[in-house]
């Protein structure tokens, strides 16, 4: 729907961005619903296993985000709407994730990432400037850095900051990487 909006718009670029995250997200959830023989047998060499989970600000039941992480054995975990509480939480329970990058907040804008590998470099940057926090951060897969964004993006109904922060992302060098990649 956000791609074809930005088409009836002329907005070529934030189309495609919208279309190159729909992709992603019916990859994700397809991928999830067929069960494939790499994963009872482990990750394949080379892999990265990322898993994103918005907590939802106010939320307290850590117990729960540790289940996710223990059921899904990423390498690298994101967190969208991390508040301190649930960062401190995190911080204890889940201590093979040393190498990590947390920003909390008060609102639904905090955010944080959890690896069990090495970050190569990790920074938070404001996209658009002034904007929420958005972590990237660099991680080895077979000997090659890749890059891992995690961003928690406004909602279309926040109006003109939505389509900021998409443009913003789109023409960050963070976001050329990872639409050549």
């Amino acid at each position: 729907a956000a791609a074809l909006g930005a088409l009836a718009l002329r907005r070529r670029r934030l189309a495609a961005l919208a279309a190159v995250l729909a992709a992603v997200n019916l990859a994700v959830l397809g991928v999830s619903l067929i069960p494939t023989a790499t994963a009872a047998s482990g990750p394949a060499a080379g892999s990265l296993r990322v898993v994103v989970a918005n907590v939802e600000v106010g939320n307290t039941d850590f117990a729960a985000v540790e289940r996710l992480v223990a059921q899904t054995h990423p390498d690298v975990f994101g967190v969208t709407e991390l508040t301190q509480p649930m960062a401190d939480h995190l911080a204890r329970g889940l201590p093979a994730y040393r190498a990590r990058l947390v920003r909390t907040q008060h609102d639904a804008y905090g955010i944080g990432l959890y690896s069990r590998r090495p970050l190569l470099d990790a920074r938070v940057e404001h996209l658009p400037t002034g904007g929420p926090p958005t972590i990237a951060a660099r991680v080895l897969v077979a000997r090659r850095p890749v890059t891992v964004v995690v961003t928690h993006v406004h909602t279309t109904f926040a109006g003109s900051i939505h389509a900021r922060q998409l443009h913003a992302l789109a023409h960050a060098s963070l976001g050329r990487r990872l639409l050549h990649a």
